[in-house]
């Protein structure tokens, strides 16, 4: 099989045999396969960021026993139990965070059994409609887990002024889990906003090469 040695000249790629016959090479073919894995390995990362917030949040209660009274010199007790779904705002954060995880699953596999099919990086326009969507993904989930630390900083912390008890100092496991959910979460949001930078960067470049020809 004949060597080859490739040579770059002002963003074009040339393969050069040993007869001295030069060959083209396709272009963008190695920056925009390191692109794709670059754009994989994101997703891979969201998916499981955000599988994991969703799954932490979802499984997330404890139970602790309040004396309630006194009978015959014995307290009393009740059990009082903390569950993620008694806060709409923990509710719509696992809901927001299974549907970034079924998304970044979906694109992931989307765009590897179609570069397998075609033997091609995906297109432009497949790009760019990624790019859109994982923007709204992006604002959603930030959204999503911005509303469940702004409750959770009433349990943490309470609020004199409303009335409202803090209650960590009572279920700190619970808000343990809940705390460690959220940065998880905002993981999984820095994931995905990664990968709109990275689309803007490749776009920029590609806009550079093409202006330079």
């Amino acid at each position: 099989m004949a060597d080859a040695s490739v040579v770059e000249i002002a963003g074009n790629s040339k393969a050069e045999n040993r007869d001295g016959e030069e060959k083209a090479v396709p272009y963008r073919k190695r920056g925009m396969i390191s692109y794709q894995m670059w754009d994989h390995s994101l997703r891979a990362g969201a998916f499981a960021f955000t599988l994991a917030a969703a799954v932490i949040m979802g499984t997330n209660k404890e139970t602790k026993y309040f004396p309630v009274g006194v009978v015959n010199n014995v307290p009393v007790t009740i059990p009082i139990t903390a569950k993620y779904h008694y806060t709409p705002s923990y509710v719509c954060f696992v809901v927001i965070n299974g549907v970034a995880c079924g998304y970044a699953l979906l694109t992931l596999l989307t765009s590897i059994v179609t570069q397998k099919i075609y033997k091609s990086p995906r297109s432009n326009f497949h790009n760019f409609f990624l790019s859109l969507t994982d923007l709204v993904i992006v604002a959603t989930l930030t959204a999503g887990a911005s509303a469940a630390a702004a409750v959770s900083d009433i349990g943490r912390e309470g609020n004199s002024h409303s009335m409202w008890n803090k209650i960590c100092d009572k279920y700190s496991k619970f808000c343990l889990h809940g705390g460690i959910a959220l940065l998880v979460s905002f993981i999984g949001v820095g994931m995905f906003l990664l990968l709109n930078i990275s689309f803007i960067c490749s776009a920029y470049k590609r806009n550079l090469r093409a202006t330079s020809n």
